[in-house]
């Protein structure tokens, strides 16, 4: 290359450069006051066991045996503010979101998902949130869910709090008042 096309170039670089600094690409770190998320870990259990950090908690009311086919209703208290939002979902309690991935012919039947807002509860520092879920038949799922242990967890849209609670659906045609066993009976 010839020396006015060298300089054409180094020119060209130069002020590039100067402006990637002046827009704040580089240099100044502290114009960017994003905020940064923090990894929250949930400890794995049968029983509901609340998410805690300092200041964000959620929990699940029991639900109890239900009936094939019920309605399922999902409702707690948080400490979260009024209006935030609430992801509530409701899986098969076996569900295992890494081996369906592995499997093609496996799909999230009997599940069900909503989301809600936390509105103002009775006492100053908790608050309430009221979700459902269908179990009955739809037109995407031509039958009622099947009677098995589910999870109903609730996770906060934007705050680190979560938890969850299993409980067990029946067939519709036996009570779902009765503590059964795991065959049914």
């Amino acid at each position: 290359m010839d020396l006015k096309k060298r300089r054409g170039v180094l020119i060209v670089c130069v002020v590039m450069i100067f402006f990637i600094i002046c827009s704040g690409c580089i240099g100044n770190v502290e114009r960017n006051q994003s905020p940064r998320l923090t990894p929250v870990s949930t400890p794995a259990s049968n029983s509901s066991q609340p998410v805690h950090n300092e200041t964000h908690w959620i929990r699940i009311d029991p639900i109890g045996n239900k009936s094939s086919g019920d309605i399922i209703f999902v409702n707690g208290t948080t400490n979260l503010n009024v209006s935030a939002l609430i992801l509530i979902e409701v899986l098969p309690a076996n569900f295992n979101p890494l081996s369906k991935l592995m499997c093609e012919e496996c799909s999230v039947k009997n599940s069900g998902s909503c989301t809600v807002f936390v509105v103002e509860g009775p006492q100053k520092d908790a608050h309430i949130f009221n979700g459902s879920v269908d179990s009955s038949a739809t037109p995407c799922e031509k039958t009622a869910w099947k009677p098995q242990e589910y999870t109903a967890k609730a996770i906060a849209v934007e705050y680190p709090a979560e938890d969850h609670v299993n409980f067990t659906l029946v067939p519709s045609n036996l009570s779902a008042n009765v503590t059964y066993g795991k065959n049914g009976c």
